[in-house]
């Protein structure tokens, strides 16, 4: 991904962050369908926005696989 696609991926985190916090009730029904706590989703999109600040403060894109 290029340097100037981050910002968008920046969104994306802190979108996914908002959704966390305004969907609280629907946590059992997410761990139930993906096996996947709200804190550890929160970790992930907090970790991915701070990768972004990274990139976008050095100009940097971003590549990789992996979740």
């Amino acid at each position: 991904m290029e340097a100037d696609q981050v910002p968008a991926i920046k969104t994306f985190s802190q979108s996914i962050v908002k959704w966390l916090e305004e969907h609280g009730t629907e946590e059992n029904r997410v761990i139930q369908q993906y096996g996947l706590s709200f804190p550890k989703i929160r970790r992930f999109a907090d970790k991915l926005g701070h990768v972004c600040d990274v990139a976008m403060e050095h100009g940097y894109g971003l590549s990789g696989l992996g979740d």
